[in-house]
């Protein structure tokens, strides 16, 4: 499981049905485990990112974060982070928060995979 941000326009590719990805040199990619992943679906992340970004991933399926998504999940972060959070979780919603910072910065986006 990881999340990528296209620090270039380049690293951004299209699938296949049209639907794009990153990949290539002019990228940044953070793994993490199922357990991670658990922890965040326990801590609301999905669903609020479901709610919040119309983000179409699960368990298994990929999505791709244009940067008006990025944005919105930077505040959701932001104000994530805010608040009391396990320090395993709050390692991987800085990182997330600087990807998607990262995004808007470049106009290119997020790619994940759950």
């Amino acid at each position: 499981m990881w999340i990528r941000v296209a620090i270039d326009k380049s690293a951004i590719k299209q699938g296949a049905g049209g639907s794009p990805y990153i990949d290539g040199n002019q990228m940044e990619e953070f793994y993490f485990d199922e357990v991670i992943a658990e922890k965040l679906e326990a801590d609301g992340f999905l669903t609020a990112m479901w709610k919040e970004c119309d983000a179409v991933f699960d368990w298994g399926d990929c999505d791709f974060f244009y940067p008006d998504k990025c944005r919105i999940m930077a505040d959701w972060l932001i104000r994530k982070l805010s608040g009391q959070t396990e320090e395993d979780l709050r390692q991987i919603y800085e990182k997330m928060l600087e990807y998607a910072q990262k995004a808007v910065k470049h106009c290119t986006g997020l790619y994940f995979d759950f």
